[in-house]
């Protein structure tokens, strides 16, 4: 079994302590694996809560023919929520457009 240095009097190489509390501290807490995502310490999420009136606005667009990204991007809100605010207003979802010419690409893959 190899003996590990464990001061720094007992590396060969000085600079190499230097270079490895270096690595420690840039890395956060020594000794802990990070996740992959750094949590947000101290921030909240913000909540978009649309009045009534652009609720029934973003409603009558995507009845009209407007998709929901563009209705997110309109907004300021996130697809899924305007997608949850549909359902909760009971509109029906439509489907993906298909075109013809879909169906004969598809059959020439």
């Amino acid at each position: 079994m190899t003996d590990f240095p464990v001061f720094r009097a007992d590396l060969p190489d000085p600079g190499l302590w230097d270079a490895v509390e270096g690595l420690v501290q840039a890395s956060g807490r020594p000794g802990r694996r990070t996740s992959r995502r750094p949590r947000q310490i101290g921030k909240k999420q913000v909540q978009c809560h649309l009045p009534v009136a652009e609720v029934e606005q973003l409603i009558a667009k995507y009845l009209a023919g407007a998709t929901t990204l563009e209705l997110a991007e309109a907004y300021g809100i996130r697809r899924t929520t305007a997608l949850a605010l549909l359902e909760r207003n009971q509109v029906p979802r439509r489907g993906r457009f298909w075109a013809p010419n879909f169906t004969e690409h598809a059959i020439q893959l």
